[in-house]
């Protein structure tokens, strides 16, 4: 902006020193009062303001041109500044998508990274764990031989034992079946009349005749035969029934006597099956009882 004005400057001297050139040196004009000639005189300003507007439109031409020419140049470096920008911004946005897309991957990456670390560690620590259990199982497994070891020997002395055990059954059946003969023995010594047979004279091949006395050691708990209550076995005792026995040696007469004297309805001696029950709680008792004295 100096250098503007410095010109404009030079250009105001230039054109004070030509036109005091051009009217003192050229015309001939004098700076003396008398010899003063007004119509010269303006006639010579004219003149010099004539060429110094003529220079002035002269130098604002060539200025503008060359202006114009300038600007004509900087327009197209401009419009190839403004598509290099366009250019370079597109690859700046593409460049930043780039980033990004690097940033989401780089993200990603590090993502699987930890997990993978994680895994890692994981894995590391199911391996420690592992071997614990290998050591802890070689040493259950060193316990266990020991173990199969002991149950072997075990084994051979259960074998053993099963043996002794067998022998004493087949004893305790030899015994079973001897007082099964003594128990058949001792009823074909009883006499009953009867007239048609229970369900024990099948188990023991004869008829029973009527109903025997009961000792205090044979007396058992007759609630345990189905159909049978508190209520009814006291009814029974009051008559002098206490034992599984002595209900299995019930006849028809001796039932219709019971239903008679205690008062419950007819046939349930028959529907509850009380002989049959009875019958096999006796043989079942006398069994144990062998056994036992045994």
């Amino acid at each position: 902006m100096r250098a503007t004005y410095l010109f404009i400057v030079l250009f105001l001297a230039w054109c004070v020193l030509c036109a005091r050139w051009y009217v003192f040196s050229v015309k001939g004009l004098t700076t003396d009062p008398a010899h003063f000639n007004p119509h010269e005189t303006t006639v010579a300003i004219v003149e010099v303001l004539f060429m110094v507007l003529v220079a002035f439109l002269l130098g604002f031409t060539i200025a503008w041109l060359l202006r114009e020419t300038g600007y004509k140049q900087r327009q197209s470096i401009i419009q190839e500044l403004q598509s290099e920008k366009s250019i370079l911004q597109n690859r700046q946005h593409e460049r930043k998508d780039q980033i990004r897309k690097y940033e989401t991957d780089l993200a990603r990456i590090r993502g699987n990274f930890l997990d993978t670390t994680r895994e890692n560690e994981k894995l590391k620590t199911e391996v420690e764990e592992n071997r614990k259990e290998a050591i802890e199982l070689q040493d259950e497994l060193t316990v266990l031989r020991s173990k199969v070891h002991q149950s072997d020997s075990d084994h051979s002395l259960l074998k053993y034992q099963i043996m002794q055990h067998g022998q004493l059954i087949e004893e305790k059946q030899e015994t079973n079946e001897r007082f099964q003969r003594e128990l058949e023995e001792q009823r074909s010594y009883q006499k009953h009349v009867r007239k048609e047979p229970v369900f024990s004279d099948f188990i023991n091949d004869q008829l029973l005749t009527g109903i025997s006395e009961v000792e205090d050691d044979e007396i058992d708990d007759l609630k345990i035969i189905a159909g049978i209550g508190q209520g009814i076995e006291k009814k029974l005792n009051s008559i002098g029934i206490y034992s599984f026995r002595q209900i299995s040696e019930l006849t028809e007469d001796s039932i219709r006597h019971i239903s008679t004297t205690i008062k419950f309805f007819s046939g349930r001696i028959q529907r509850d099956n009380w002989i049959e029950q009875a019958t096999r709680l006796y043989l079942k008792k006398s069994t144990d009882n062998n056994l036992l004295f045994k």
